[in-house]
């Protein structure tokens, strides 16, 4: 085989994404560790949130408030765990997987530091 033949199959190999079963491999742990991660982030934060709306006076306010804290930050951080493996096993570019990490992280931090603001300015 020529240089030029053998840098072809390696280019061609190398384009070739891993098989579903390795990608699994990887994802089912990540995933694992994501949501493990973003449960250890929630429950703290979801106690320190709900302790920050005893100062308020109640009313419809405070349930829509609840609401956020309870039902949509761990939707978002659901999202934001499981965003990750499912770009694994899409297959996609490690890049974007390492960038979806990013993203989320900061999703659920900025949903998080929201809920303060918008507490703020009812209570």
């Amino acid at each position: 085989m020529s240089n030029a033949t053998a840098f072809e199959q390696a280019r061609q190999n190398e384009k070739q994404p891993l098989a579903l079963g390795y990608r699994l491999l990887i994802a089912v742990p990540m995933a694992l560790v994501f949501v493990g991660l973003g449960a250890a982030v929630y429950l703290p934060g979801a106690f320190v949130g709900g302790m920050a709306t005893d100062s308020c006076s109640g009313g419809g306010a405070y349930q829509l408030w609840e609401m956020w804290l309870v039902y949509a930050w761990p939707a978002v951080m659901a999202v934001a765990a499981l965003l990750p493996p499912v770009l694994v096993v899409m297959a996609r570019r490690w890049r974007w997987v390492l960038l979806g990490m990013a993203a989320g992280a900061a999703v659920g931090l900025t949903w998080y530091l929201l809920w303060f603001v918008l507490l703020s300015l009812v209570c």
